[in-house]
């Protein structure tokens, strides 16, 4: 079975997001290889806060790979390039009932908590 790995950034005093919701203060490490690094997913899960803020900067799926969102409040035809989901549990059981490569968990604080 694959894995639903987590990736997020995260402050020392637990913050993922500045006042405001602020990602400004997140730096890229150059020596990771973020093209390695993706070619081991095929499916990434994000919360609504994450999917908003990526979809601000032009983003929101991620190329090559199935994009879930999940969101109480967001309509599918809002988001066409994801999946919408309410239910993290249950889409994420359904995921790995089939074959696949690991799931990546992107941001959402208080989505970790549910997938």
């Amino acid at each position: 079975m694959w894995r639903v790995r987590y990736s997020v950034a995260v402050s020392l005093d637990g913050y993922i997001a500045g006042p405001n919701g602020a990602s400004d203060w997140i730096v890229m490490d150059p020596e990771i290889d973020f093209r390695a690094l993706m070619q081991q997913f095929d499916t990434i899960l994000l919360g609504r806060k994450t999917y908003e803020a990526a979809h601000q900067h032009g983003g929101g799926g991620m190329p090559g790979m199935l994009a879930y969102l999940f969101s109480k409040t967001l309509r599918q035809e809002d988001c066409p390039q994801v999946i919408l989901s309410a239910d993290p549990r249950k889409t994420v059981a359904e995921i790995k009932a089939k074959p696949g490569k690991d799931i990546w968990l992107s941001g959402g604080g208080s989505l970790c908590k549910l997938a």
